[in-house]
């Protein structure tokens, strides 16, 4: 028997939960191609719910082909793909428009093994000895300083170092739970694993649109029982970022409501853009702000650190909570990071990614004008994602044309935490050169043959 976790008090019909996990679970790798799914009866009755909600479940995994039902013989697994595409490499053969892993000449290898032989050389006692649970002191003094190139005037007791950004984004919402929030509001498409995190706490999830000429009235509802959820610059998966007008309108509201805001600016540092916007933990009103960083992201995110800029009186909370879960972030990581700043390497590192970076997505942009002219999209000012819409096409079926054709790409149906079906997808300029995304393009054409 699979289990499956559902929640009855969800907006999310039961049977698009069931089927939203199974999909999961075939995309991952978990439920291969042949196997066979349980019957409709006996996992009715293992759930607790009618036969008819799993049928309808299975009804809808099969029309998207990820199952295919046999009559009394039962439903067997039919998605041929064995593993999340959005972490197939290039080894694979595939040509990688999925993930936000950095192609090799990204990554300054060189650089960090040096740093990392001289550490180990010159301080190895030091350097693996336990740190803080909040994190070395001198780096989080040195995270203070690289925070003002996102304009943020913080105070170097409020950082937390985090084992990457999704661990300050997991860390910052059970703080936000253990304070009494009870509803998190994110928009339709995000990040999905702040959906998952928020539903796994059992947030009650809430709808919001940032760009709504409603959100006035919107953001009034809310309370100190509340919080939002926003990527505001660059967002994952649509590469939209926020105007400076509605930044301030949430800041306003947070001040006088008093709801929280988690700020995730994973790829914040990467903006080529004209013009610049600065972070919300910058502006006016970001009392109530805690903002996730995660500088390693698009150079090294295998060294797994970030970091959260949290209001000095919850950090005991943080620390509190972390040293319950993880502890502290590896010491050996920790030294090798302050290196790579304090000798200038990261400055230097960014400005390379974001020319690069910058390259690839007005390549990008070229070639879906060339060869995919009925796809709509607007140009991202920063970042690594840019959203395709593909009308008449929908999302996971466009995945699935263009992974029979060679190029991985992410379905923007894995974006929609309500289930809302989307003619769209996502695609990454992280791990393609220029020519490569022009191969890929060129694919994606002739897949959906447009």
């Amino acid at each position: 028997m699979i289990e499956i976790p559902i929640d009855r008090h969800s907006e999310i019909a039961l049977y698009h939960q069931i089927a939203l996990h199974l999909e999961r679970m075939i995309r991952t790798g978990a439920l291969v191609e042949g196997v066979k799914l349980p019957g409709t009866r006996e996992l009715a009755s293992s759930l607790g719910i009618s036969r008819t909600t799993v049928l309808r479940a299975y009804e809808a995994l099969e029309v998207r082909d990820f199952i295919i039902q046999r009559g009394r013989s039962g439903a067997y697994v039919s998605w041929p793909c064995t593993k999340d595409i959005s972490s197939v490499s290039i080894d694979s053969g595939l040509l990688d428009l999925s993930s936000g892993s950095p192609s090799g000449e990204l990554v300054p290898s060189a650089v960090l093994s040096r740093l990392s032989r001289d550490l180990l050389l010159e301080n190895g006692e030091d350097v693996l000895k336990s740190a803080p649970v909040c994190g070395l002191s001198e780096l989080r003094q040195t995270l203070v300083t690289h925070a003002v190139s996102r304009g943020i005037p913080a105070y170097w007791k409020e950082v937390m170092v985090t084992s990457g950004g999704l661990e300050s984004l997991s860390l910052s919402m059970t703080v936000l739970k253990q304070l009494g929030v009870k509803r998190i509001f994110m928009e339709e498409l995000t990040y999905p694993e702040a959906y998952l995190i928020a539903r796994h706490l059992d947030f009650e999830i809430r709808p919001v649109v940032p760009e709504s000429e409603l959100l006035d009235t919107a953001l009034n509802d809310l309370s100190d029982t509340d919080a939002v959820y926003l990527v505001p610059s660059f967002q994952n998966p649509t590469g939209r970022t926020l105007s400076q007008k509605i930044r301030g309108q949430f800041l306003e509201y947070s001040v006088s409501r008093g709801f929280w805001i988690l700020e995730d600016d994973a790829y914040g540092e990467l903006r080529y853009g004209e013009y610049s916007v600065p972070a919300l933990k910058a502006m006016n009103g970001s009392e109530k702000v805690i903002y996730s960083g995660s500088f390693s992201q698009p150079l090294f995110p295998g060294l797994r650190l970030g970091y959260s800029l949290v209001p000095e009186r919850l950090m005991e909370n943080f620390v509190e909570i972390q040293s319950r879960r993880s502890g502290p972030v590896s010491s050996l990581v920790q030294c090798l990071v302050l290196e790579f700043i304090k000798r200038g390497f990261f400055s230097q590192a960014v400005e390379t990614a974001r020319a690069t970076i910058q390259g690839r997505m007005y390549g990008l942009v070229e070639f879906i004008q060339e060869y995919l002219p009925f796809c709509k999209f607007i140009t991202p000012s920063g970042g690594i994602y840019l959203w395709l819409e593909t009308p008449g096409l929908d999302g996971d079926h466009a995945e699935k044309k263009a992974l029979e054709s060679g190029v991985s790409l992410s379905s923007g149906n894995r974006f929609s935490w309500s289930g809302k079906r989307v003619e769209a997808v996502r695609l990454s300029v992280s791990s393609l050169d220029r020519m490569g995304i022009r191969n890929a393009v060129k694919s994606i054409s002739r897949a959906w043959s447009i």
